[in-house]
């Protein structure tokens, strides 16, 4: 980093953004797989 002392609100945004993008891709994951069933 190049801030001498880490941004905690910041750190706390980035921590959410990635979980709601891993909610999001294992979300359309099992989409993929219910509709592999499907077929």
């Amino acid at each position: 980093m190049m801030t001498e002392l880490p941004d905690i609100e910041f750190e706390k945004r980035i921590k959410s953004i990635q979980e709601k993008l891993a909610e999001n891709s294992y979300d359309s994951y099992l989409v993929q797989v219910i509709e592999n069933e499907a077929e």
